[in-house]
């Protein structure tokens, strides 16, 4: 009798204690969404006649409208709009930097005092480390997972895997539930600090979920600097060399056209003239 009620009371606390790690882990988590939400914004990408391409996500890095997200999110991009949590939007005025081949985009917004997130370190992230993701899956604005990283993935995603290309930047494998539109999500610690960025999936199997370790999007910052000019979507860096190629020439047909047609009327000038014989 005394061992079942010892056993009984063993498991009352047991129960309980568990119940209280529960609420305080949910309580944790409702406190992070509070705080890192409205520095997380659902981006909308238009083409030249103003359709609707899709949608992504990006999150503020300083107060001044710098937002991170994925290179593919705003490639083809015309315009871009940021629609914060609360609803109201700003606009994107364009890149500050792109880097295709690991798929980040750094772009700015026109606004001033906006709740920037902490960068952490995605180097002291390992398998088994709790992570959340806020993020725009089909457009749902500030959608909270949460899982663990399942592996850190030193040469990203190979062909053999990816099949239709070479996924190098897809460092960090998490379980936490990112979709279509969740692409530009902040992989967040427990502590809110970004240790990632949501990029992709694969989709022959659950779970499967990646985002590029925050050390690239620090080294592309560092390579910015502070004061790095801002390039309006319509304008790619090719595209800027080719529109200056196309000026030069014609600045340089225009002196030539300018010389032939001098040396023309010097050489008209410099004629002797016939005259009349009286």
């Amino acid at each position: 009798m005394v061992h079942r009620l010892a056993a009984a009371m063993t498991l009352t606390l047991s129960i309980s204690f568990s119940s209280a790690v529960a609420s305080a882990a949910g309580g944790e988590l409702a406190e992070l969404a509070e705080r890192t939400k409205p520095s997380v914004v659902l981006l909308t990408v238009e083409d030249t006649a103003g359709n609707k391409l899709g949608t992504g996500t990006g999150f503020f890095i300083s107060s001044d409208g710098r937002i991170v997200t994925n290179h593919h999110v705003v490639a083809n991009a015309a315009k871009v709009t940021a629609t914060l949590a609360d609803g109201s939007k700003l606009v994107i005025l364009g890149r500050l930097g792109a880097d295709e081949e690991r798929d980040i985009a750094i772009v700015k917004a026109d606004g001033a005092g906006l709740p920037a997130l902490t960068l952490g370190d995605s180097s002291g992230v390992s398998p088994g480390d709790e992570v959340v993701v806020i993020g725009s899956p089909l457009g749902l604005s500030g959608t909270l997972t949460v899982g663990i990283v399942s592996a850190i993935r030193q040469r990203g995603v190979g062909k053999e895997i990816a099949r239709e290309a070479e996924l190098q930047s897809w460092g960090i494998q998490i379980t936490a539930a990112i979709s279509p539109g969740s692409s530009g999500s902040p992989i967040m610690t427990r502590r809110g600090e970004v240790v990632a960025v949501a990029v992709g999936t694969l989709n022959r199997a659950q779970s499967l979920n990646f985002g590029i370790p925050i050390e690239v999007v620090k080294d592309m910052l560092e390579k910015l600097g502070p004061t790095a000019p801002v390039i309006p979507f319509e304008s790619t860096p090719e595209q800027d060399v080719l529109r200056n190629l196309a000026i030069s020439a014609a600045v340089l047909a225009g002196l030539v056209a300018l010389v032939a047609l001098w040396s023309f009327w010097d050489a008209r000038r410099s004629r002797p003239r016939a005259r009349r014989g009286h």
